[in-house]
This record gives structure tokens, sequence and C-alpha cells, in this order.
């Protein structure tokens, strides 16, 4: 990408995190003759979602993906939910353009009907310690409210002394210690994902911060989206 072109991107990022208001999507902002691995890599059909980027290729020898994304509906709690992904995502993505030492991905799975929209955010980048920071909401449309934990446990018929005997029964055979379910999110099937973090304790390597998906309904480890 060129040095114009890149001075360019980091300023669009920038008004992007200075603004509150919803934004139009930037998905043409990386895409030129000199970047010809830069794309669109996914495409959102909801009337609620929209990008605020949407891009991936490469920069020098480092590559990227942006996936970052920002509920349409007007409402203070989805604002609230709209400025924590902008804080989160977005000064990352800035830095990666300023400075672009290391590969990085930002990368959105989201699952919209007409009742909640979901989404999970996690970025990652080379390096060692953990497997990635990861963001999930889980937004009522019907009450314009977030979804709590205790949501998960209603919809599943469960308590949560249940759910945890569940996850550690699983992670018996693994190294795996301080088991957290820290979040949830529904997956394009429609199913409930509890998200598990731990600790790996192995003597012979540095620890590693571990993030799991555990599918509630037929209780299984899955991979991420």
């Amino acid at each position: 990408m060129s040095k114009v072109k890149k001075v360019f991107f980091a300023l669009t990022l920038l008004i992007l995190a200075a603004c509150t208001p919803a934004l139009e999507s930037v998905n043409k902002t990386a895409n030129n003759a000199d970047n010809p691995a830069t794309v669109a890599p996914q495409q959102i059909e909801s009337e609620y979602l929209q990008w605020l980027i949407n891009e991936e290729g490469t920069f020098d020898s480092s590559s990227f993906v942006f996936q970052i994304p920002e509920i349409t509906i007007d409402s203070y709690v989805v604002d609230c939910i709209n400025e924590e992904i902008k804080s989160r995502f977005l000064k990352p993505a800035l830095t990666f353009m300023e400075d672009p030492f290391m590969d990085i991905q930002i990368k959105t799975a989201c699952f919209i009907d007409d009742k909640i929209i979901s989404l999970k955010i996690l970025q990652t980048e080379t390096g060692y310690g953990t497997d990635g920071d990861i963001y999930t909401v889980n937004y009522s449309i019907e009450h314009d409210s977030i979804l709590p934990f205790s949501y998960v446990l209603q919809k599943e018929k469960i308590t949560y002394q249940e759910l945890m005997q569940d996850i550690n029964d699983k992670f018996k055979s693994q190294n795996c210690r301080y088991l957290k379910a820290s979040s949830f999110y529904i997956d394009k099937n429609g199913s409930t994902i509890i998200v598990i973090t731990s600790l790996d304790h192995n003597p012979e390597i540095e620890p590693w911060k571990h993030l799991f998906y555990y599918n509630v309904s037929n209780k299984e480890i899955v991979k991420s989206d």
C-alpha cells in the first residue's frame, strides 16, 4: 500500500474513532492499485448492522483483517455498544496502520433475527501468550437491552452450577486451570455458545491464555466461527 494511501487510511480511522454518530461503511478505503490484495472479506445482509471497516490486505510484510461493525438502531443502549466496539478495536487498527510490525486480525461473527443481535468480535495478533482478545454482546431488539448471562441459564433451563459442572467435566483431560465462563454469543445456527477462558499451566512452557467455545445445547467444545 502506498505511503499516501496509508496516511489516508490512518486518518480515516482517526475520524471514525472520534465520531459518535453512525458512519458510512468505508469498505473501499484501502482499495488501490498498489495493494491488489485488499478485499472486503465479509458482507452483512441486515438492516440492523453495517461495517465501520471491512477490509483485509497487507502493509509491507504484515497482513491484516479488519471487520469492525456497528449496530444501526437508534438507541442509547446501542450507542454504548457501538462506542465500546470503537474504543476496543479501532485503536489497534490505527496502531497497525502507523506501525505494521505484526499480523493482526479483527474478525466478527454475527447472528441476527427479529429479536436479537448477537456479536462476537475476536482480535488476534502474531505473538505469544494468548489466543486473542474477545468481545461479545447480545442485544435484545424487542426490549432495547443487553442480555445478561442469566439469559443463557433461562434459555437452556439449567443452573449456573450445572453449567460449570458440565464444563469442568469436559476439561478434566486437559491441562487447563482457572476455567471461567466469561461471556456468550449465539452462533449462525442459533446455538448458544459459552466463551471459556483458561490458563495452560504446562511447566515446560510459558503460561498461555486459551479461549474455548462450549455449545450449551449439545455440550460439545466447538471451534470459533
